[in-house]
């Protein structure tokens, strides 16, 4: 089997259905008064989304409705296509995917990935043309303050805040990356590619929300909870359904209150930056 048919085969990872596991959520922020307050009037958050494994963005567009009106007065969701487009054929070549029940080329537009994996040695083919282009969406439609991922998505953008706080492979800054500030990965797992394993040698302290569904029978949930892992402090809320981006009304108030608690981290920074920079240009006392 060509290795590029077979690229999926990390997303789609399927679970023994006899499998158990249950998530903790770890919640510790909250909407309160004075967060309400220190919001109030500021601009949206600019949030790049990242589409799972066979999608594109208009198809995570249409799957986050109900939470884009839940958040719209903290955050906009800006969606992309990743680069990296199969063809029918190729997928359809592969055993794993055809038994899956997940296949659907119908919208050739949709067999979307963020890179082609060879599976005998779990090398990410593509990563860096993926990386390039996302280089170009930062630069040419941010800045954006966050990211959202699903499932493929999410190991992506799990990859984005690794990169900003550890450097490319090369160990250099990656200063595309400098006003991305959180993270909130759905169905995430960690990337298995050796020549970024570098990346999650220790944790980051970036700001994380992960959502990780018990019943996910495509991502397993265990895999999920190890990436939440490789963050220093993670959100972490489980709900109890499968593969999906959940917009039930805790979720959304969940999603809510952490874009509120980083918009609020942003309009601080500002007003800080703001007074450093009148300190600056104040005149200085003559000296007698």
């Amino acid at each position: 089997m060509p290795e590029e048919t077979s690229a999926f085969r990390e997303t789609l990872s399927l679970v023994d259905p006899s499998e158990e596991f249950h998530v903790d959520s770890s919640l510790s922020l909250e909407m309160t008064p004075a967060l309400r307050a220190a919001i109030a009037g500021t601009q949206p958050l600019r949030v790049l989304c990242l589409h799972g494994f066979l999608q594109n963005g208009a198809t995570l567009s249409q799957k986050t409705g109900r939470l884009r009106k839940a958040i719209k007065k903290v955050a906009n969701f800006e969606f992309v296509d990743s680069p990296v487009l199969f063809t029918a054929e190729e997928l359809a070549a592969d055993e794993v995917l055809k038994n899956s029940q997940v296949l659907d080329t119908s919208d050739p537009d949709t067999l979307r990935s963020w890179w082609r994996m060879d599976t005998q040695r779990l090398v990410y083919h593509s990563f860096d043309e993926t990386l390039a282009n996302l280089e170009q969406v930062f630069r040419e439609q941010g800045p954006f303050d966050g990211v959202f991922g699903f499932s493929q998505g999410a190991a992506m953008g799990a990859l984005l805040a690794h990169l900003k706080s550890k450097g490319g492979p090369d160990r250099s800054g990656l200063p595309w990356l400098a006003d991305l500030r959180f993270a909130i990965l759905v169905s995430g797992f960690r990337a298995r590619d050796p020549s970024l394993r570098y990346l999650f040698d220790t944790p980051v302290d970036f700001p994380s929300l992960h959502i990780i569904g018990e019943g996910d029978r495509i991502v397993a949930p265990s895999r999920s909870v190890t990436l939440s892992e490789t963050f220093l402090q993670p959100e972490v809320l489980s709900h109890q359904g499968k593969h999906f981006v959940p917009t039930d009304k805790q979720t959304c108030e969940v999603v809510l209150t952490f874009l509120s608690h980083m918009l609020a981290e942003k309009t601080a920074r500002q007003a800080d930056a703001i007074e450093a920079a009148e300190t600056t240009a104040a005149p200085q006392p003559a000296s007698t």
